[in-house]
């Protein structure tokens, strides 16, 4: 009786134990961040049509990965290069806001580290607006972090935070997350 209660307990253990100690020997995914700059001193000029008032710069990202920031009629967008080459307009004058709009010269990326590698699966961008919705009054400044996924075959804006003391984390949930979201349509604000 005494060797049936003590076989119980030790199974027990084991049962209580065994999870915890797989667990341990399996690496998770580890999402941090990186920030990049889009100032003027870490990107290179772009030559741009004759015809189109405005500036473009290529500038880096991370494995791979650039941004082209282009500013046109006062109002900004980004466009991403991945690392095959291939680019990527987010059309944030058209997604984000259509007022006078900047983008700030730091973004975040998320990052996704397994083991000894690491893969950005997305990018924060902040976007300021003023609005202007009467001549006679100054107008209203706005900001959003918009989160952008960077898919194998789609990189696009999957959501549009409005600025607040809790906007970085709602953005950093929601770019680990972004794998599985649609795209965000044009805005009509």
């Amino acid at each position: 009786m005494k060797s049936a209660l003590s076989n119980l307990i030790f199974l027990l253990l084991m049962l209580v134990t065994m999870p915890t100690a797989f667990s341990a020997s399996v690496s998770k995914p580890d999402n941090s961040s990186v920030v990049t700059s889009l100032a003027d001193k870490t990107c290179i000029n772009m030559p741009i049509e004759e015809e189109i008032e405005g500036s473009a710069l290529a500038c880096p990202g991370i494995n791979g990965y650039k941004l082209n920031l282009y500013d046109e009629n006062m109002r900004q967008t980004i466009n991403v290069i991945s690392p095959t080459g291939q680019e990527y307009p987010l059309k944030l004058w058209h997604v984000i806001t259509r007022h006078f709009s900047s983008i700030d010269k730091t973004v975040e990326w998320r990052v996704t580290r397994l083991n000894d590698s690491s893969q950005p699966v997305a990018v924060i961008i902040r976007m300021n607006a003023q609005i202007q919705k009467d001549i006679n009054v100054p107008p209203e400044k706005k900001s959003w972090l918009a989160v952008v996924k960077l898919g194998q075959k789609e990189i696009c804006v999957t959501a549009k935070i409005p600025v607040s003391s809790v906007a970085i984390n709602k953005a950093r949930t929601e770019a680990d997350n972004s794998k599985s979201k649609p795209c965000l349509g044009e805005t009509d604000y």
